[in-house]
């Protein structure tokens, strides 16, 4: 329960009820505004994020993918297809495979390569996203695993 002290902020609140209603939005906004920003994309991805020092940059890499699927607006989207395009080696897909991939799995963050923009927004269940990256970018999503890896210059 929240009481307010003044009468004027419950009076402009009761008389604008939508503000609270794209709270997911703003906040995936906030988070992809973020991760966009030159000075997090200058951070290097070749070895592990200290997420202590960067708890936001731990949070938005974590969970902007949570909060556009659950409410996708048009700037999302366009923050998240800006992101996308400079997947490889951002150091917030380093982040994420570091807070839901076991250790071991992890490959000393190494398999990032491997990790294109449609398994990040597949990863987020963000239908909507992976529809524009599979006709855009003409993914063949039944390729096989060795297929890529040949083509990283692993095997």
């Amino acid at each position: 329960m929240v009481r307010l002290i003044l009468h004027t902020v419950q009076e402009y609140l009761c008389y604008h009820p939508g503000l609270f209603l794209k709270r997911l939005s703003v906040l995936a906004e906030i988070c992809l505004t973020y991760l966009n920003l030159q000075q997090v994309n200058d951070l290097t991805s070749h070895s592990p994020p200290d997420n202590g020092s960067m708890p936001f940059r731990k949070y938005s890499s974590r969970y902007w993918g949570t909060h556009v699927n659950k409410d996708l607006s048009d700037h999302s989207r366009v923050l998240a297809l800006e992101l996308f395009k400079q997947y490889e080696h951002h150091i917030s897909v380093v982040s994420l495979l570091g807070q839901v991939l076991l250790p071991r799995y992890i490959g000393g963050f190494t398999i990032f390569p491997l990790f294109s923009a449609l398994h990040w927004a597949s990863f987020f269940r963000i239908v909507e996203l992976v529809t524009v990256l599979i006709n855009s970018k003409g993914y063949k999503i039944n390729q096989q695993i060795e297929e890529v890896c040949q083509s990283h210059g692993r095997r």
